[in-house]
């Protein structure tokens, strides 16, 4: 077979980046690249079609692990390990959304601390305590209105409004 890239190593995904559609592209880098990058702006798409991935990479690993272990420790490890594994590009992609929203970074933890609650509560095979669950998902659902808010339309402290509302 021969190699469509030249002069780059054909196993590494990083030398196709050229070649991806750009959304494809876009979660790529997001996750390889700008996984720690808490400064700058992301647009609503951007910010979106990252949660999107999250949730359906969740679903698939959540039924990869169902289906392929007996065990529940094994089944949780799989996923603390899956949910470790995004944590940090999903809280960097949620900050930089909330710069270009011009709101504050707090926002951005809310998701995480309801993902992390209710890996916990199913891990120690607790029934659902309702007077956590509830205001943790209404501060999360409002943290996703927040994040849904239009792009701050000036300039600010986070970086330059391109006015595509896909800047970075």
């Amino acid at each position: 077979m021969k190699n469509p890239t030249p002069g780059k190593n054909p196993f590494e995904l990083s030398s196709y980046v050229d070649k991806m559609p750009p959304v494809i592209r876009d979660l790529y880098l997001d996750m390889t690249i700008g996984y720690t990058d808490f400064g700058g702006r992301t647009g609503r798409a951007r910010f979106y079609r990252f949660w999107i991935f999250t949730v359906l990479y969740l679903a698939v690993l959540m039924w990869i692990s169902d289906t392929a272990t007996d065990t529940v420790l094994v089944f949780l490890g799989l996923l603390i390990c899956g949910w470790l594994y995004i944590a940090v590009p999903s809280a960097a992609i949620s900050v930089r959304r909330l710069h270009d929203a011009n709101k504050s970074a707090l926002w951005a933890w809310m998701p995480q601390i309801l993902i992390f609650y209710c890996l916990a509560e199913f891990a120690m095979m607790q029934s659902y305590n309702w007077f956590i669950w509830a205001p943790l998902g209404a501060l999360t659902a409002v943290s996703f209105g927040v994040m849904s808010l239009p792009s701050f339309p000036e300039d600010n402290r986070w970086g330059k409004y391109s006015g595509s509302g896909e800047d970075k």
